[in-house]
């Protein structure tokens, strides 16, 4: 069991030598993180370990250093000579565990926020990620925004007619059609199964309905998916904030309701949801 995390704490040489049944070992103390705070804040098993491994090791060292430098210990030439070699060793092993440490963890930081925040099949920004961004937007002075809520048409039967693969292969190849029809500063993400969801930004002279009709004109290029050419639609549903609503679930369910009235009246088209 690893030592809890805390302020090094030396023992001086009475103190240890005093208490036979001294002993680092303690419960672990408990993962952080919150998305509120900071990206991420977890660490894998072993990384946790080598951090606390340090730690107990400088308790060591500054114990040892201590017993080295009490001074009944002066004449004790054969003592004296084995805790300097401990030391030496300490030292050897504390540098093997620092270098393993770091070589690690910008790697394990990067991987775990990608899984955090992205969707490993399309690396689009995840749902929590997503409703994260424009949630905090609602806090912020900005004046209007737009949410737009995306459905693929009939992707079952491309499912159940191609196959798994060729489905995901399809989830891919529409969620980077989506991105390239909007701008670099906008938000596209999976929100989950065919759907998608995108964050747009309004600017001087813009309308939204040129966006949407852009975006229904790119999808009736048919996609080639694992040597199969495949057609398919899109059905678009928009909020705006702050009209339809100022928290992310208000401005969802009116995009989506918009989404669900495109389907209703032919798909392959968008529905922007009433004032």
């Amino acid at each position: 069991m690893p030592v809890e995390s805390e302020p090094v704490k030396a023992f001086g040489s009475a103190e240890l030598l005093g208490n036979s049944n001294f002993s680092s070992r303690r419960s672990p103390p408990e993962p952080s993180g919150s998305l509120d705070n900071h990206p991420i804040d977890i660490y894998f098993s072993n990384h946790k370990f080598s951090t606390q491994l340090l730690k107990s090791l400088e308790i060591i060292k500054q114990t040892t250093d201590n017993l080295l430098n009490a001074k009944p210990l002066s004449d004790q030439f054969n003592l004296t000579n084995s805790l300097e070699g401990l030391l030496t060793e300490i030292n050897k092993l504390e540098s093997i565990v620092t270098d393993d440490t770091k070589r690690p963890t910008k790697d394990i930081q990067s991987s775990l926020e990608f899984m955090a925040f992205y969707d490993s099949l399309t690396h689009l920004p995840n749902r929590p990620y997503f409703e994260k961004i424009v949630q905090d937007l609602t806090n912020t002075p900005i004046q209007k925004f737009y949410l737009i809520f995306i459905d693929i048409d009939d992707f079952k039967g491309i499912n159940d007619t191609y196959g798994h693969e060729c489905g995901d292969e399809l989830l891919r190849c529409v969620a980077q059609r989506i991105k390239s029809n909007l701008r670099e500063r906008d938000v596209v993400a999976r929100y989950g199964g065919d759907e998608f969801v995108a964050l747009v930004y309004p600017q001087v002279d813009f309308d939204i309905r040129q966006v949407l009709e852009r975006l229904v004109r790119a999808n009736q290029t048919p996609f080639s998916v694992k040597n199969n050419s495949l057609h398919t639609t899109l059905s678009f549903g928009v909020s705006e904030f702050p009209t339809h609503g100022r928290s992310i679930s208000e401005l969802l369910s009116c995009a989506d309701q918009a989404m669900y009235c495109a389907k209703g009246a032919g798909k392959n088209s968008f529905t922007m949801a009433p004032d």
